[in-house]
Order: structure tokens, then C-alpha cells, then sequence
């Protein structure tokens, strides 16, 4: 019973015919012209966007083809210049497609075919970041106008050097035409060839030929380095010790020294050691891989200090003789030894008379000679010495000279 009734329950709730709000609702959307619906409205707004975003391309496509400068007796070309910034990676001009471009070695030529009546030439040549061989780089252009071929020749020279750097412009302009140089979008002349110092950095040189019909204009970059300042500081020294220097150059990359001595480096300080005394002239030649500073100073090397040292004079005792041995720590004038600066190792010491003859020898370093020979004192007068051996360093030394004997009575 209780499925009975709930069929029979459904089939008294089942309708033929649809809501009466759904047929009002079908009958609104068929009653709806099809300009209105949504779909139209959609197609149709993409297709407008799309017309006016080519549309806008084509014409900012047509102004960057066709720049448009109004020709003056003095024209303001920084309008120009703005409109097409120099870039060092460029390396043809922005002219449009009716150009044909040809590069040699030493020159450029820019065949320029438009439509108007005003020739508008914007170039950067290929060394607008010159190197050392673009120093005598000349251009030539030329662009037909009402049949008729327009050359010129020009030339910047040099491209790169140090500050101060003086640069030669010049230029060989059609017949009728006016001319006017920029350095860094500042005017500097208006004659065919003129002449500019720039300081450090990079400047952007311009060169513009004008008339009432037609502008050109060429673009060109000079660098200039700064210059190097070579100087340095030597101490005194003695022959055989080592010459302290102190290089105070400055803006340099790399150095070459010349010790007057026939001996050169190229270290930033380098070390050197004189083996004579004199005079030596130290010269130093500073550079940054453009250009080059030199810096002389004259030294006096003096004689080293000698590390055994005799005296040329000594008063022998005439109460007799004493054997001639001393005390190293406290010299004594009444024998002749030697002053040393450093421990000996091997040493020996002869003494001859003004003949020749050997009157006394020792191989010890604390013993000297006391003016006796063969227990007599030796007349007074001059002998001759000479002391060889070795310090306990492994240096040798060979010393040899007069000694005066001098009686005290």
C-alpha cells in the first residue's frame, strides 16, 4: 500500500506543460534581436582592439622611418640628437629600408633614398669606440637629392689618447652648405677645420652640415684617458745593501725602472742592490697602456762600512815587548790589531818592513803585533800589513794597507 500511494502521489504532482516562468523566459530570449546578445557583443569588441593596436604600430613604424626635421639657417639639432640616442652598440643608421650600405677599410658610404625632399642622414660610424688603428679613420657619405649625388669627406683625429687631449675636426662640405661642430651637444665652431682640447672621459662629437633644403648629420666619440704621474721615493744606501723604494705614481698600470747601472725591472717596487759606490741616475717610466710619465732621481751609493777594520797608526810600548795579545772589548793603541763587526773564523796577519821582509805573522785573531821583531823595537816608519780570511758567516775579506810606527817618549 505505502508504494501504491507514493505512485499515485507522483503522477498527481507530474505536469505536461513547463512552469509558466520558464516559457516567459524562453520567450524573452526569442524576442531579443541578435545584434544585442552577449556573444556579438563580445566578437565585436575584440575585433575593434585588435584594428586600433594595428593601426598604432603601423604609425609609430611610418614616424621612426621618416623623422621629420624642419630646415633652418640655425637649427636646433639637440630635437635630432634625442631623437636618436647614441648607442656604442650600434653600428648602422636608423634611415629606414630604401638605404643600401657599404663599409672599406678607411671609409663608409650611405646611399640614402626617400621620398621627401629633405635629406635627413643620422650615422654612427664603426669606430665609435675607436681603437689605436682608427686614429686616421676618415667617413665619406653621400645621399641623392633631386638627382643629384651629395658627398662630403670628414675626419676626427685621434680618437683616444690622454688628458689633456687636443683633437683635429675637419671636413670637406658641399658646395653652398654651412657647417657646425659639437662637443658634448655644445657648439665650438663653425668653421671647415677647427681644433678642441677635452679633458678625461668619454665625449660625444657631432658634426652638422645644413642648408634651407637638407640636414646632415654624423656622430662620433673620442676617449681620453687619464694621464699617468710617475714618481717614487729612494733612500740612501751603501754598496752592497739593499735599495729601498717607494713608488708614488699614480694612475699607472705598469712600470719600468732603469737603475743606471745597466740592471732594469719591471716591478711596481722592485729590489736592488748596488755593488759599487757612486753616483747612479734611477729613472722610472710609469704607464696606463695609452700613454706614459717619466720620473729621474739621482743617488749617491756610499762606500759599505768595512766589517774589519785597521788603524794606520800605533805607538808600540818602549819598555819592551809584551807578546801583542789584547782584549777583543777594549782596543789598545800600543798594539796593532784589528776592530771587527761581526766574529772571525780563520784570520791571518803578516807585517813587512818597507824591503819586503816578513817581521811578523799570526793566525790568531787576539793576538796583534806589538813593534817588536825579534825582541827589538823596530825603527820608526812605515810598514806594510795584510790580513786575510774568513767570517764565521762564510763572507771573505782581504784587507791591506801602511802602518805608521810612532815612538812616545
Amino acid at each position: 500500500m505505502a508504494i501504491e500511494q507514493y505512485i499515485k502521489q507522483k503522477l498527481e504532482n507530474y505536469q505536461k506543460q513547463p512552469p509558466q516562468k520558464v516559457w516567459k523566459n524562453i520567450q524573452a530570449q526569442i524576442a531579443r534581436p541578435w545584434y544585442k546578445t552577449l556573444w556579438f557583443k563580445s566578437i565585436a569588441t575584440i575585433i575593434a582592439i585588435t584594428v586600433i593596436t594595428i593601426i598604432s604600430v603601423k604609425i609609430a613604424h611610418k614616424r621612426e622611418t621618416y623623422p621629420v626635421i624642419q630646415p633652418a639657417k640655425n637649427p636646433d639639432f639637440s630635437t635630432v640628437i634625442s631623437r636618436q640616442p647614441f648607442n656604442g652598440n650600434s653600428t648602422k643608421p636608423n634611415t629606414g629600408k630604401n638605404v643600401s650600405y657599404s663599409n672599406s677599410k678607411n671609409s663608409r658610404t650611405l646611399n640614402l633614398f626617400h621620398r621627401d625632399t629633405l635629406a635627413n642622414i643620422q650615422a654612427i660610424p664603426d669606430h665609435a669606440l675607436p681603437s689605436q688603428q682608427a686614429h686616421d679613420q676618415k667617413l665619406s657619405f653621400s645621399a641623392p637629392l633631386h638627382n643629384k649625388k651629395l658627398n662630403f669627406k670628414l675626419a676626427i683625429t685621434p680618437h683616444q689618447g690622454c688628458a689633456p687631449l687636443k683633437i683635429k675636426m675637419s671636413v670637406e662640405p658641399p658646395e653652398n652648405m654651412n657647417v657646425s661642430w659639437f662637443v658634448d651637444q655644445i657648439p665650438i665652431s663653425e668653421d671647415k677645420n677647427a681644433e678642441y682640447t677635452l679633458k678625461q672621459g668619454i665625449h660625444f662629437i657631432q658634426l652638422a652640415i645644413f642648408d634651407t633644403m637638407q640636414t646632415i648629420l654624423v656622430y662620433d666619440t673620442v676617449i681620453v684617458y687619464p694621464r699617468p704621474s710617475a714618481a717614487f721615493d729612494a733612500e740612501k744606501c751603501k754598496a752592497g745593501d739593499t735599495l729601498i723604494i717607494k713608488n708614488l705614481s699614480m694612475n699607472a698600470t705598469s712600470y719600468k725602472w732603469n737603475f743606471g747601472d745597466g740592471q732594469v725591472q719591471d716591478k711596481c717596487e722592485p729590489v736592488h742592490i748596488y755593488t759599487r759606490p757612486g753616483l747612479y741616475n734611477i729613472t722610472l717610466i710609469a704607464s696606463n697602456g695609452h700613454c706614459s710619465d717619466t720620473a729621474h732621481k739621482t743617488i749617491n751609493v756610499e762606500k759599505k762600512a768595512a766589517d774589519i777594520i785597521f788603524p794606520n797608526a800605533f805607538v808600540p810600548d818602549i819598555n819592551g815587548p809584551n807578546g801583542g795579545y789584547y782584549n777583543p772589548n777594549k782596543p789598545q793603541i800600543n798594539i796593532f790589531h784589528p776592530v771587527t763587526n761581526k766574529p772571525v773564523k780563520d784570520y791571518n796577519l803578516k807585517i813587512f818592513d818597507r824591503r819586503g821582509k816578513l817581521i811578523f805573522e799570526t793566525n790568531d785573531i787576539n793576538r796583534g803585533w806589538d813593534g817588536y821583531y825579534r825582541n827589538k823595537l823596530v825603527p820608526i816608519g812605515v810598514y806594510i800589513y795584510l790580513a786575510q780570511g774568513r767570517f764565521e758567516d762564510g763572507d771573505p775579506f782581504t784587507v791591506k794597507g801602511d802602518i805608521t810606527v810612532i815612538y812616545r817618549r
